[in-house]
């Protein structure tokens, strides 16, 4: 299932669940790069994001951690750091003040996309309350 891209007021696309409903895959687990694609993954936001199974190997040095990807039935999804795998600085600099700074938009990559149902994502520029759980630190965005 695919969904189509809507525009609302705002001009910003938004995603559309396709027919049926919800997505056929609403989770997914994926390694996150923190930081800018246009800063060589240098500040804050998110760099690259990959579907774990396509990159078993995580790497420290360019500030990557594993998380999981939501999608929720009322119009919501969220992004679950999973608080083990990142460093004592990685916390320190993206999850620190309970706000997660996104500086530039960030679309998700068209297959991740797809497994979740949808034809595109987008991240935007902005801060983001994180939830401070047991595990996780995690973020919630609107569809």
């Amino acid at each position: 299932m695919i969904a189509n891209i809507h525009h609302h007021s705002d001009n910003r696309p938004r995603p559309e669940p396709a027919a049926g409903g919800r997505p056929m895959k609403t989770r997914a687990l994926v390694h996150v790069t923190l930081g800018r694609v246009d800063r060589h993954c240098e500040g804050l936001g998110i760099c690259k994001v990959t579907l774990a199974e396509e990159s078993p190997k995580l790497s420290q040095a360019c500030c990557s951690g594993l998380a999981v990807i939501s999608i929720g039935h009322s119009g919501e999804w969220e992004i679950s750091f999973i608080k083990r795998g990142l460093t004592e600085q990685q916390r320190n600099e993206y999850f620190i003040d309970n706000q997660f700074v996104v500086e530039r938009s960030f679309y998700l990559p068209p297959g991740l996309c797809e497994k979740l149902g949808y034809e595109a994502l987008c991240i935007s520029a902005g801060w983001y309350p994180i939830e401070n759980e047991l595990s996780f630190y995690t973020i919630k965005l609107k569809l």
